[in-house]
């Protein structure tokens, strides 16, 4: 479920909830402007000898594009902003621009394939949704089949995959009658996000400001700006950024059972699921380092492993477990796709309190 506020545009705010809990928060301003996703008319300002090239795409800042090996400077080159800017790194953008559907996404590439989401398990159901797609999938373009594509009839998916087709076209049209840098292609915030979530029940706020409020959306986000967090069974988080990576500690604190191994594991358990949701709430991005409590058996081991990767795959950004080191640490890694939530809410300062 999506809950939408959109009674202060621009300033929308967003919230993601999954059973019945707040698992992500996000604010859209012109402060925290994202261009991810938008597809430009870039000018070709500079290129190295290793095959990278420097491009004007009108975001007051150029932008680094990797697979544009044979363009010159002067060049008009279609990209597609992948990861907007931080510090003093610039936007990441691509050739090879992507267009999300509800149900398919759909990507210009050298190659022609078709990909079905792994959380459709069915064998058939994966075969004729990959041949449906495929029969109708242009020359010089791969396909990813979301999980919402089993939710939908083949009309609204083939539907879907000529929009997502002709969107590319007409972008192709307005840039060859056009000159760099020009915005060819921006979805709007609601949009953009409902697209990327998939099908779910989307609810707007009222005016009373009942429907946040039925979530606890304030008051988990309040929580989320803090470095501990406490858990059902007393123990609780400690979130602190270091300069290399995020570190949570796990803590036993006023844990109300024996301290034995079945109740290091219970803690442990609890623990897993709360900081693969902190992690999306917070949207914390790149090495995140996780000392849990101690434990010596081998099958508890196992047990919170499963439970660790479990929790990460319901994260839409991508994160993903790298195992335990020698130290007993997990390691967890997580792509950029927009600021922090602290960066969010308090204007770049990327802190915790």
């Amino acid at each position: 479920m999506v809950l939408i506020d959109n009674r202060n545009e621009p300033n929308i705010k967003a919230a993601v909830i999954e059973d019945g809990r707040l698992v992500e928060y996000i604010v859209s301003d012109e402060r925290n402007k994202s261009f991810a996703g938008n597809v430009y008319i870039g000018l070709v300002k500079n290129t190295t000898k290793s095959g990278f090239v420097f491009a004007d795409a009108g975001i007051g800042q150029n932008v680094f594009v990797q697979d544009a090996v044979a363009a010159r400077t002067g060049d008009k080159i279609m990209v597609q902003i992948l990861k907007d800017a931080e510090g003093e790194k610039g936007c990441f953008a691509t050739t090879e621009p992507s267009f999300t559907g509800k149900s398919v996404v759909l990507k210009k590439s050298g190659y022609r394939t078709v990909t079905v989401s792994k959380k459709i398990e069915d064998k058939s159901q994966r075969a004729r949704l990959r041949a449906l797609v495929s029969e109708r999938l242009p020359e010089g373009f791969t396909a990813i089949v979301r999980t919402d594509a089993a939710l939908r009839t083949d009309g609204e998916i083939i539907d879907e995959l000529k929009r997502l087709t002709g969107i590319y076209e007409q972008c192709v049209i307005n840039m060859q009658s056009s000159a760099a840098p020009k915005l060819l292609y921006g979805r709007g915030f609601i949009d953009g996000l409902l697209e990327e979530i998939g099908g779910c029940e989307v609810k707007y706020e009222n005016e009373a400001g009942t429907v946040f409020y039925a979530y606890n959306v304030e008051r988990d986000v309040k929580r989320a700006l803090v470095k501990k967090v406490w858990l059902p069974s007393g123990a609780f988080l400690v979130i602190e950024r270091t300069e290399a990576a995020w570190v949570v500690d796990v803590n036993s604190g006023r844990f109300g059972g024996k301290r034995n191994a079945d109740s290091a594991l219970q803690v442990n358990l609890e623990a897993a699921e709360e900081t693969a949701r902190q992690i999306r709430l917070r949207n914390d991005s790149g090495i995140i380092l996780v000392d849990f409590i101690d434990m010596e058996r081998e099958d508890s081991k196992g047990v919170l492993i499963k439970r660790i990767e479990e929790e990460l795959k319901k994260d839409r950004i991508g994160a993903a477990f790298h195992g335990l080191t020698k130290l007993g640490l997990a390691e967890i890694t997580r792509k950029k796709s927009r600021i922090s939530l602290s960066e969010a809410l308090r204007g770049g300062k990327n802190g915790l309190v």
